[in-house]
């Protein structure tokens, strides 16, 4: 009988003692980077590390404002690296800066003479399920654009903003791709011409990479793991 008590307290002991390893092996696998530079094996973006991209090759910014359609054929974000990860799969970001350059209107009733975006930095969170999600630091500094636009003689500013966007992210080409994400007038900080034009709405779509880690020496691709 001693015998038995014996082994059952030296098992008891030993799946203690495995508890803590097991447990720090399983904090280690939840804390894997999310980012990482070079390629999907390579080491982690580090915290504070700046990055960036362009837009894809061959791809424009599409917009919609109201219901005019807008191209910009120059665009870039870019972005800080705050914890990588901080939580299991998921890092977290400052969306820094977003450009929107040599953009026009479909029409020639009006010229699209700026758009640029507003409220920076944006809080970002990027996850292992290949999304990017973006919203503002604050509640009243929501994700936003401003478009300056003249039409008839006049120029007009009208402010489009959002709670959030996102996006996804892909290995493939280091890209994000934004599709229709939709932002609505701010009409008490527009002109009136924009509600009056209709233009109540704004879409937003577009392709940027590669995605690239500009801290580090020769700017190293950036991957989701």
């Amino acid at each position: 009988m001693g015998k038995y008590r014996y082994a059952a307290l030296a098992a008891a002991g030993a799946l203690l003692l495995a508890a803590p390893a097991s447990a720090a092996l399983a904090s280690t696998q939840r804390l894997a980077p999310v980012l990482v530079v070079g390629k999907i094996s390579g080491p982690a973006v580090k915290n504070g590390a700046k990055i960036s991209a362009g837009l894809a090759r061959n791809q424009k910014v599409h917009m919609t404002i109201g219901s005019f359609s807008a191209t910009c054929t120059k665009s870039t974000f870019t972005a800080k690296v705050v914890k990588n990860p901080v939580s299991a799969g998921k890092a977290s970001l400052s969306v820094t800066g977003q450009t929107l350059s040599s953009c026009k209107l479909n029409t020639s009733l009006a010229t699209l003479k700026s758009i640029t975006a507003i409220n920076t930095p944006w809080a970002g969170t990027v996850t292992a399920k290949n999304v990017l999600t973006i919203r503002g630091a604050k509640t009243s500094r929501p994700v936003g654009v401003k478009a300056v636009i003249s039409a008839l003689g006049q120029t007009f500013t009208c402010i489009y903003t959002a709670p959030s966007a996102s996006g996804k992210t892909a290995n493939r080409f280091n890209t994000v791709t934004f599709t229709n994400q939709k932002l609505k007038l701010n009409a008490s900080a527009s002109g009136s011409l924009c509600t009056g034009a209709g233009a109540t709405t704004a879409t937003f779509s577009a392709v940027y990479g590669p995605v690239r880690d500009i801290s580090v020496a020769k700017h190293p691709k950036v991957f989701v793991k």
